[in-house]
């Protein structure tokens, strides 16, 4: 199986230093927790983890610095929607409804709520070696936040076979049918935003891309 991850990190630009986690054992859970709790430790306001077979849009970091965080209680933003929850009608961040959650391809955390989950006893309880996507819908209700998916997706899953044993790749729900493009700049109405302590932002002149 080819790898992805030279197409993942190429697409990254804009992230000086991308750090790569590796498990000897191929454990996914173990993996990125080692990634959540590395990270988390660093002087950041925001820690990004994605897999090894994502596809991103261009001038992501820029969007981020500019479009972050949807809510004063965010939790997570996924940065890849799957297909079974788009929203046509919608462009932004959408806020998850309902117990199952799916996708962690590409998730975004306030630091401090990443610390809060490497910290939490629920985390330390977790024994599948992968799920991960269903152990961040529980750690965050446990933390009382919100998870919120990009629509349209601005990260699309690439990987054809899982290496996790949850079958193919390419259905609705492991894949993104609303994926803006990697040569694509997300452009998105202009909305509040806000600071991870939930501070309203400051609103730019202008959000999206500037042409």
């Amino acid at each position: 199986m080819e790898s992805t991850l030279p197409q993942t990190l190429a697409s990254l630009e804009g992230f000086p230093n991308p750090r790569v986690f590796v498990d000897e054992n191929g454990n996914a859970w173990r993996n990125w927790l080692a990634a959540l709790s590395d990270l988390s430790r660093e002087s950041v306001d925001a820690v990004l983890l994605a897999q090894d077979d994502v596809l991103f849009c261009k001038g992501l970091r820029d969007f981020l610095d500019r479009e972050l965080w949807p809510s004063p209680n965010t939790g997570v933003v996924s940065l890849y929607c799957p297909g079974h929850l788009t929203k046509e009608s919608e462009t932004g961040f959408t806020r998850h409804q309902g117990m199952k959650t799916w996708g962690a391809c590409a998730l975004v955390f306030p630091v401090e709520v990443a610390r809060a989950i490497v910290a939490h006893e629920y985390t330390q309880r977790w024994k599948h070696s992968c799920r991960i996507d269903m152990f961040v819908g529980k750690i965050k209700r446990r933390l009382e936040k919100e998870w919120w998916y990009a629509t349209p997706s601005l990260a699309q899953h690439i990987g054809v076979e899982s290496t996790l044993n949850h079958g193919g790749n390419q259905s609705r729900k492991m894949h993104a049918l609303d994926f803006i493009g990697a040569d694509a700049f997300p452009h998105w109405p202009q909305v509040q935003r806000y600071h991870a302590d939930g501070r309203p932002r400051e609103i730019p002149p202008k959000s999206g891309l500037v042409e």
